[in-house]
């Protein structure tokens, strides 16, 4: 298994992504082999920037503890040691998930034909084809083009 299966099954059995990107990045971080370090401001802005809030972190620690998966311990209040119960991650794990959910279907279907069609493009086909030229560019082609033809006729 790898990082992205991992999130997309903590995802589907936590059903709540602050959870499972917490409880990833500890695991990540190998906090089911020794205690780690951080804290909530730690986890939102340098961890998971622009993903979860401070808040979001801290309900995600009181969150996951409740649950019986981490292992939190505050140290001076100046940090949050955590350690994952990786027992109790594998029992989380070992529940099924129907194949069909989202992240786990094997499901074929045309927008993702068209997705991987955009993503195949160059950066520069793609901006020039979500920024159509303006009137004024089509206008200044089309003069340049009549100049061009009309100096091409006088000879």
């Amino acid at each position: 298994m790898k990082g992205n299966e991992l999130f997309i099954e903590l995802v589907l059995r936590l059903k709540h992504f602050a959870d499972a990107a917490v409880l990833w990045i500890l695991i990540k971080e190998r906090a089911d082999v020794k205690e780690f370090k951080t804290s909530a401001v730690r986890m939102a802005y340098d961890q998971l920037p622009g993903t979860i809030d401070r808040n979001a972190a801290q309900r995600a620690f009181k969150s996951l503890q409740d649950r019986g998966l981490i292992r939190v311990r505050i140290h001076r209040k100046t940090a949050t040691m955590v350690t994952v119960n990786r027992e109790a991650v594998f029992d989380l794990l070992d529940s099924e998930l129907e194949e069909r959910l989202p992240g786990l279907s094997k499901h074929e279907f045309p927008f993702l034909e068209a997705w991987d069609t955009e993503r195949a493009l160059p950066q520069q086909k793609r901006q020039a084809a979500s920024n159509p030229p303006s009137n004024a560019q089509i206008n200044e082609v089309i003069l340049s083009n009549l100049e061009q033809s009309s100096d091409y006729d006088d000879h």
